[in-house]
């Protein structure tokens, strides 16, 4: 998770409390013919900002890397949720549940670009035609209004995929399809391996007109895709929701 300032020349990583800042993996993308120097061809160490050039042709720049502590996402605050419907979200113990809805659940704590997601039920066939919408540029935006012609990405949960879209307005632009068959309850009948499914993690670095999106299940990557956008987009907003059965999260 990390956001880009052009002005200063400067990336920020964003990072948790506990992470280790003198083992940082660091993956610079740059435009075609581009060379980053030195290569960070192995973990960095950003306990202080580093510097880097980009070299393009006869051309060079100096950026700076550098760390910040991430925002704590509090979903189980029902006041920074919103839906258009005006449902909230219901906390019984760690339980966190959302009611089925035409429309998602935004939060509306911050914009960001990296969130987790834990489900109570360990098999993901459970939350099938489940949505996730996520780098939308307002939490209270109409997700069916022609005039704002809303701007996002969905990840939906369909039998044994995850399925990534762009969304700009009516038009739809398919990314990456995903397997997650090996996260169902294992058959008795079948000689097939049972992974419990605990988390989803999205996590969106944005750089100018490119995204890339990765998506992890239990800290396993199922999705490493690039999608050229329309408008510029830095942080956003994200949401959830089931239009025909209820949903119940993890609230740590």
């Amino acid at each position: 998770n990390y956001s880009v300032d052009k002005s200063t020349k400067t990336v920020t990583i964003y990072v948790d409390e506990n992470v280790d800042l003198t083992s940082i993996d660091v993956y610079p993308v740059v435009t075609s013919g581009a060379k980053v120097s030195p290569a960070f061809e192995s973990a960095v160490n950003l306990t202080n900002p580093v510097s880097f050039t980009v070299t393009k042709g006869s051309n060079s720049e100096t950026w700076t890397v550098k760390t910040q502590l991430a925002d704590a996402l509090n979903i189980a605050d029902s006041s920074l949720w919103y839906n258009r419907y005006d449902l909230k979200p219901q906390v019984s113990g760690n339980n966190f549940k959302l009611e089925n809805s035409e429309m998602p659940y935004m939060y509306k704590g911050s914009a960001v670009n990296e969130f987790v997601l834990n489900f109570a039920s360990h098999r993901i066939d459970d939350y099938n035609d489940t949505k996730i919408v996520f780098l939308a540029e307002k939490p209270d935006m109409d997700f069916t209004s022609q005039l704002e012609k809303p701007s996002y990405f969905e990840l939906a949960f369909k039998t044994d995929k995850l399925v990534l879209t762009r969304v700009e307005g009516d038009n739809r632009k398919l990314i990456y399809i995903a397997d997650v068959g090996k996260y169902r309850l294992m058959d008795s009948r079948k000689q097939t391996e049972n992974i419990p499914f605990n988390s989803l993690k999205v996590a969106s670095f944005v750089e100018n007109d490119v995204v890339r999106t990765i998506v992890k299940c239990n800290d396993d990557l199922l999705i490493n895709a690039i999608c050229e956008v329309d408008k510029q987009l830095e942080k956003g907003y994200f949401g959830i929701y089931n239009e025909t059965i209820d949903l119940v999260l993890k609230t740590r």
